[in-house]
């Protein structure tokens, strides 16, 4: 269930722009979502429950076919349309890299530090891990692919299609 507070300061951190929805969660945080339809899917899904983000201060700079939306950590560029490498880019502010602390649309993560593992029952030895939020790079990207939550939490298909990322941009701020 949304708050008043938290629908209030949300609608504040949401930008539209073309077919791009791009919500500033947090200075380090921001969720980016494209649908070909212009619809986005606002229900909490199995990967995404908890949206209780207070205000953020950012700057937008916004031209005619680009947005761009600055907080004190990240710099994202967009240049409509659909989404590729030469239309969504990040500057992460710490210079954590020796070649570029720019994300790229597409782009994997390299240094990921991984994520968990739902259960360890039946595992002996390795166990594959999935990317998860933190990286040596200073940013990494999670893919939002999870069902949608009805309101008494059943599991319900997804209504629309969209791209759905948040982008982490902890720098190596690993707490």
């Amino acid at each position: 269930m949304v708050s008043e507070l938290e629908s209030k300061y949300m609608n504040n951190n949401i930008i539209k722009f073309d077919k791009a929805r791009f919500t500033v969660l947090t200075d380090y945080l921001i969720c980016i979502e494209y649908s070909e339809t212009g619809e986005f899917e606002d229900r909490m899904t199995q990967m995404v429950q908890n949206r209780e983000f207070s205000e953020v201060n950012f700057d937008i700079i916004e031209k005619e076919e680009t947005i761009e939306i600055i907080t004190s950590t990240v710099h994202l560029y967009y240049n409509g349309g659909e989404f590729t490498n030469a239309s969504l880019f990040a500057d992460v502010k710490f210079n954590f890299s020796v070649y570029s602390n720019r994300w790229y649309f597409g782009e994997k993560s390299d240094g990921n530090l991984k994520g968990t593992t739902r259960t360890l029952d039946m595992i002996d030895g390795e166990c594959p891990l999935e990317d998860g939020i933190m990286s040596k790079s200073g940013f990494a990207v999670l893919a939002d692919k999870g069902k949608v939550l009805t309101e008494v939490g059943d599991i319900a298909g997804n209504s629309v299609s969209t791209i759905d990322l948040y982008l982490f941009a902890y720098g190596r701020d690993y707490r």
